[in-house]
């Protein structure tokens, strides 16, 4: 087995190929295919509904939880670190979380497209085909070159502002329970799994439930909006530390509002598009300011997913953007970066 420095080493330059192969060849299939290379705009089939998309995130969330308890009950975890987790070891409980997420995503994939497919949806309907899999695929990798970056800056931005403005501790901030993770001693196959769930369950699972199931339910109801609005300010504050991702909900979601004054005033697109945004920002609100730029991102993934009609497309997009957080942490550049603003 590979000691962790060459793990680490392998995995960061694993990532890279791949964003560099998605980035470089998602620009030259976009040039040759540039006057086809999105569909044409269409409805989407919407057969499910809000019960749906509750019991499938319900579902992706509790299934790692159950896999936990069977890995914890049948002794798995105090054979690999010779203790039992508990919340008193928050590190201990994330690096166990981390093989029950990734041992249950298949379970949770296969629950969610079953329940689905009982209640009448095909994957199709939720964007999970390989209709122009590659020009998607090219797409997320040419508004990688635009969104990502930018969301980069946003973030910075929004953190130098925190600090310097509102006099906000670093030290007293939450991190991400990933970072966190990614901060501590791990082995080398904890890496490896910490690189699968940020780069490839985080993506699957979020943007199954917001683009691919919530995006479209929000684009025909006009009127739920103002309901969005309400749940992204309750959401906030249940998860925020303080009052500031309530602030941040609040003023982002006045257009929203807009739409109980004069429905024609913006299209359903803008608004599914806005609305699940909105909430794929609040929902990581534990993390201030992360909200801010992951609402310039949601606006992206949603943009793609209105113009490829394929779920891929966001998932790829979204993989993309993690993978450079993560190739950032596994060579060092962030602590660096970190240690140097």
């Amino acid at each position: 087995m590979l000691d962790v420095a060459t793990t680490r080493g392998v995995l960061a330059a694993t990532l890279f190929a791949g964003l560099s192969t998605v980035l470089v060849g998602g620009a030259v299939v976009a040039w040759r295919h540039r006057h086809d290379f999105y569909p044409q705009p269409r409805r989407r089939l919407v057969s499910w509904d809000l019960s749906d998309i509750l019991i499938c995130f319900v579902i992706v969330h509790l299934v790692p939880s159950l896999v936990f308890q069977i890995l914890k009950v049948s002794g798995f975890f105090h054979w690999q670190y010779g203790a039992t987790p508990s919340l008193e070891d928050r590190i201990l409980l994330a690096r166990c979380m981390n093989w029950a997420s990734c041992l249950g995503l298949p379970f949770a994939l296969v629950a969610v497209l079953s329940w689905l497919a009982m209640r009448g949806t095909q994957p199709w309907q939720i964007g999970l085909s390989t209709w122009r899999l590659g020009r998607s695929v090219a797409a997320a990798g040419v508004t990688g070159w635009m969104l990502v970056p930018a969301v980069f800056l946003i973030h910075q931005a929004a953190v130098w502002f925190d600090i310097l403005v509102l006099k906000t501790d670093p030290a007293k901030q939450d991190k991400h329970p990933l970072l966190e993770l990614m901060t501590g001693q791990l082995g080398s196959v904890e890496w490896l799994l910490v690189v699968f769930v940020a780069v490839i369950k985080a993506p699957l699972e979020e943007e199954l439930i917001f683009r691919g199931l919530l995006l479209p339910w929000l684009a025909e109801r006009w009127w739920s909006a103002p309901i969005v609005w309400s749940v992204s300010l309750l959401v906030a504050a249940w998860l925020g530390p303080g009052l500031a991702p309530v602030i941040f909900s609040g003023v982002a979601g006045l257009p929203l509002l807009l739409v109980c004054i004069r429905k024609d005033i913006l299209p359903s697109p803008f608004l599914a598009v806005f609305g699940s945004s909105l909430l794929f920002a609040v929902a990581h609100s534990n993390v201030w300011p992360t909200p801010i730029p992951l609402f310039l991102l949601g606006c992206g993934l949603g943009y793609l997913m209105q113009r490829t009609r394929s779920l891929f497309a966001p998932i790829t997009l979204h993989a993309l953007f993690n993978s450079v957080t993560t190739i950032a942490i596994l060579t060092g550049l962030a602590d660096q970066l970190q240690k140097r603003f």
